[in-house]
């Protein structure tokens, strides 16, 4: 039996709002810039307004102030997302055993598939995200990741091994989708235990965010 993953969010806009304001949140200085930054404010009568504002587009399209937003956003927006999964992974789940009742298909392995495509959902939403902040800021001409080797110690294997801003990048991408990933198995296995998404949620997020 299979669990195409294109109908595991019932609500599909959802995650599609949540990915909009996760960019807007992120880009939240290029948008102020472009739609509230007057030109002909009084202030700047003796100077080039336009200048001023493309210079400060510019300077708020930077690829290392994006990295910051996105990784200040991230530690909020994902986690909300990852619970609201949860509801949609409990009532896929019902279904999954409803299904299996009478058929020789194993539940267990088919909620495990269900865990890792729901799982899958957010690091995709993650992906997207990144994928259009190094999209744009390399169109714009300020692509430029950060440089992740002083994190290791010199000589070291994974210095040689990930010399270069590029092959760095990728590297702590895929680095922070592992993680995402993990948290959302992890969150879906906190469901099971406890059979309430609220109840998990508050668990999840209390370790989270506090722990």
């Amino acid at each position: 039996m299979k669990i195409p993953l294109l109908t595991l969010a019932r609500h599909k806009f959802v995650y599609v709002l949540l990915t909009l304001l996760f960019l807007a949140l992120v880009y939240r200085d290029v948008l102020m810039t472009y739609f509230f930054f007057d030109i002909h404010a009084p202030d700047l009568a003796k100077f080039d307004g336009q200048a001023i504002k493309n210079d400060l587009l510019k300077s708020a399209l930077d690829f290392r102030i994006l990295q910051f937003n996105l990784g200040f956003y991230q530690s909020f927006i994902i986690p909300i997302i990852i619970v609201l999964l949860g509801f949609q992974y409990i009532e896929l789940k019902n279904k999954v055993l409803r299904l299996s009742i009478g058929r020789e298909v194993s539940y267990q392995g088919l909620k495990r598939k269900l865990i890792l495509q729901v799982a899958s959902i957010p690091c995709l939403i993650y992906l997207v995200t990144v994928l259009i902040i190094a999209i744009l800021t390399y169109f714009f001409g300020t692509f430029s990741p950060l440089e992740w080797k002083s994190l290791f110690s010199d000589g070291s294997s994974l210095q040689r091994l990930l010399d270069g801003e590029i092959t760095s990048y990728l590297f702590f991408t895929c680095v922070l989708l592992i993680g995402i990933f993990i948290n959302t198995v992890y969150f879906l296995k906190i469901v099971d235990y406890l059979g309430n998404v609220t109840r998990s949620a508050i668990a999840y997020l209390m370790f989270l965010w506090l722990g």
